[in-house]
C-alpha cells in the first residue's frame, strides 16, 4: 500500500491530530469506551473482514489544497476500505477533516473512504441492541461437544443463520444464548444491519482475525 508524505502545512494553521496523551486537554481526544465500543463492534459485524490500526496515511482534496491525515484505524470489509476516526464531541471541533460530518464521508485520493464514529453513531441501532445481547450471552457456558459443533456448522455453511446454527447445540439449554455466547468470544460474526432474528446472518471468524 502506498503511503503519501504529509503536504505542507496550509496557510490556516490546524491542529494536530489526534492530540498528544498526556498534554491534550479534557474531552480532546476520543475516550477507551468509544475505542472500545467500537473494536467490539467491528469484531462482531458480519461485513468487517479486517481491522487495522495505524494506516497509512491518506491525501484529502479539500479545494483549498491537499491535506494529509493518518486515521485511527482501517476497516476492510464488503463495501470497501474505509479510514476512521473514533472521536469524542469537543475533538470533532478541531479535526481538520471535520467537514466530513456534513457530507457523510470523505474520499481520499487513493480511494479510501473516510468516516467518524462517535457517540451517536456507535450507540444507533440496530447494532447496539444486538451488542448488548451478545454480550449478555457471554458468561453462557458451551459444552465441548456445542462448541464444536455450532462452529463446524457455521463454517460449512458460509454463511449460516441464527436458529440454523442453535439447532446444531445438543446439550445447551438455549441454543441461541451457546451461538451468541461464540460472537462474545470473538468466534463467530454476525449481521448488524437488523434486529437480531432467527435469520440474522452467521460467519465464521477465526480468533484473532479482526
Amino acid at each position: 500500500m502506498a503511503v503519501y508524505p504529509l503536504p505542507p502545512r496550509p496557510s490556516r494553521p490546524r491542529p494536530a491530530w489526534p492530540p498528544p496523551e498526556g498534554g491534550a486537554a479534557p474531552g480532546a481526544s476520543p475516550s477507551g469506551g468509544l475505542r472500545e465500543a467500537f473494536v467490539r463492534l467491528c469484531r462482531l459485524d458480519i461485513a468487517v473482514e479486517s481491522l487495522r490500526g495505524d494506516p497509512a496515511p491518506a491525501r484529502f482534496d479539500l479545494g483549498e489544497g491537499a491535506i494529509g491525515h493518518r486515521a485511527q484505524w482501517e476497516v476492510v470489509g464488503d463495501g470497501g476500505t474505509a479510514l476512521v476516526d473514533v472521536a469524542g464531541a469537543e475533538a470533532l471541533q478541531d479535526h481538520p477533516l471535520r467537514v466530513a460530518i456534513v457530507c457523510g464521508g470523505l474520499e481520499a485520493e487513493d480511494g479510501r473512504l473516510f468516516r467518524f464514529e462517535t457517540a451517536e453513531t456507535l450507540r444507533a441501532e440496530p447494532r447496539l441492541s444486538a451488542l448488548r445481547l451478545v454480550l449478555s450471552c457471554r458468561a453462557v457456558p458451551v459444552s465441548p461437544g456445542d462448541r464444536v459443533a455450532i462452529l463446524h456448522h457455521v463454517g460449512e455453511a458460509r454463511p449460516s443463520t441464527l436458529v440454523e446454527a442453535a439447532a446444531v447445540a445438543r446439550h445447551a439449554p438455549d441454543g441461541v444464548a451457546a451461538v451468541l455466547s461464540l460472537a462474545a468470544e470473538g468466534l463467530l460474526a454476525l449481521d448488524l444491519d437488523g434486529s437480531i432474528l432467527p435469520e440474522t446472518r452467521l460467519r465464521r471468524r477465526a480468533p484473532g482475525a479482526v
